[in-house]
């Protein structure tokens, strides 16, 4: 008697941010699987700590540390800090390691991140700049 195997492969639809509107059907659009999970990151970065009502937790202290002194132990502490936040509220991703390079001249941080998405087997890269703004 054979067996058969079936393989769990999850498909991640989330909306799209930008809510733009299908042609063909008038409904929002979806971003799917890793462009989902890339546009997750991206709202948790920028969600800061208490902004968010019933959830104070949800949230990235980056916005704080952008405001410090451009040193190799505040671009450490924003990484670390982008990947708890990630860790925690996203589970679909899981950080390989975060990246931080500054641009002293745009005042600003190139953020780097590489992380696998659950159920796939490919390395995917996020990139996303961190500017002062108040």
């Amino acid at each position: 008697m054979a067996t058969k195997v079936t393989r769990s492969t999850n498909s991640f639809t989330d909306l799209d941010f930008n809510f733009t509107k299908l042609s063909s059907t008038g409904d929002v659009a979806k971003k799917t699987d890793v462009e989902a999970v890339k546009q997750s990151m991206r709202a948790l970065i920028s969600t800061r700590n208490f902004e968010r009502p019933f959830q104070p937790y949800l949230g990235c202290a980056v916005s704080q540390l952008l405001f410090e002194n451009n040193t190799p132990m505040t671009r450490r502490m924003i990484g670390k800090t982008i990947e708890e936040v990630i860790q925690h509220h996203e589970p679909r991703a899981k950080i390989s390691s975060v990246e931080v390079f500054d641009n002293s001249d745009n005042n600003e941080y190139n953020v780097r991140i590489y992380f696998y998405v659950v159920n796939h087997t490919q390395q995917e890269v996020f990139d996303t700049y961190l500017t002062r703004t108040r």
